[in-house]
């Protein structure tokens, strides 16, 4: 086994004395230090506090104005959004009107517009062609649209008291919460259509089809499968649905009093939960279904896109 040579213990007792000392020198001050710095920091003097304090509250306003200023340009973009999409729905409602008063015209072509909010009441628009376009909560009072083609329309909310609506196409429209007393839809087809708590009191819905198609064709689309009508919660009271053909469709909660239903075809309808009352007539043959105690009447539940009917107003700020 090998063994260090003599002068190894010398050489390190040379060397490791004055850098000991060196440490020893630096080392015992910077502990004095620490020790004073804890002392200090314990009971500082009133201007450190303070200014601790002070900084604090800098750094809290600082966020502050940095949060406010950020929510200031998001209200001021949305703002800017609402007002250009105002004036939009401005221009398409000239537009619509323009077009009514001329006489003579050939099918007007209103798809996709957007006229939310709108006044449309009492034009003759004739046969329109307002394909997928956008209706909610439009004041569509006594207008006329026999013919007129709607397939995909958004009428949410709309109030189309007195609408004339013979023979249109309304696939796939959208009436949820909207207002069609006493308007007219004989033979209108509503293939896939939603009236969800729509109110169709005194409509006439003489031989109107709500049933599904295999075979519907609408401003020369391909034929293809349409469901049945979604009439939930409609209020048809006093409706005339003479020759209707609501086969499969869903009357679940309807209010269907005073309806003259004999010569409607309700083949697989859903029934469920509605309210009839003694001037209900039944097609022969079928079995009456239980009627709840109460009618439920209608509520208007549908939505605004971004700014509603206020498009142009400032949006509130956001907390």
């Amino acid at each position: 086994m090998a063994t260090a040579p003599w002068w190894w213990v010398p050489l390190i007792t040379v060397i490791g004395a004055p850098v000991l000392g060196v440490l020893l020198y630096f080392f015992v001050p910077l502990l004095r230090v620490t020790k004073r710095l804890g002392i200090w920091l314990s009971n500082p003097p009133w201007w450190v506090s303070n200014g601790l304090v002070a900084l604090f509250i800098s750094l809290v306003v600082f966020v502050l104005q940095v949060r406010d200023e950020h929510q200031r340009g998001d209200l001021a973009t949305r703002t800017q959004q609402a007002q250009a999409q105002d004036a939009q729905r401005l221009e398409n409602l000239r537009f619509v009107r323009e077009r009514a008063a001329a006489s003579g015209q050939p099918i007007e072509d209103f798809s996709g517009f957007d006229l939310q909010c709108q006044d449309l009441s009492n034009l003759p628009l004739g046969p329109a062609n307002f394909e997928r376009a956008d209706l909610r909560h439009a004041d569509s009072f006594g207008i006329s649209l026999v013919g007129g083609h709607l397939l995909g329309a958004d009428l949410r909310g709309a109030n189309m008291v007195n609408a004339a609506l013979d023979q249109s196409h309304l696939l796939e429209v959208d009436f949820s919460g909207a207002d069609l007393s006493k308007a007219t839809l004989a033979g209108a087809l509503l293939y896939g259509a939603t009236l969800k708590n729509t109110v169709l009191e005194g409509a006439d819905l003489t031989g109107a089809h709500f049933e599904a198609s295999d075979t519907a064709v609408v401003n020369g689309h391909e034929p293809g499968h349409v469901n049945p009508a979604n009439l939930a919660g409609a209020d048809l009271e006093g409706a005339r649905l003479g020759g209707a053909n609501l086969s499969g469709a869903n009357l679940v909660g309807a209010d269907l009093a005073n309806v003259d239903l004999t010569s409607s075809d309700l083949t697989g309808a859903n029934l469920s939960d509605i309210y009839y009352d003694t001037s209900t007539k039944w097609p022969a043959g079928l079995p009456h279904p239980q009627s709840t105690a109460a009618p439920k009447h209608a509520t208007n539940g549908p939505e605004l896109g971004p700014g509603g009917c206020n498009a142009g107003r400032a949006p509130e700020p956001v907390n």
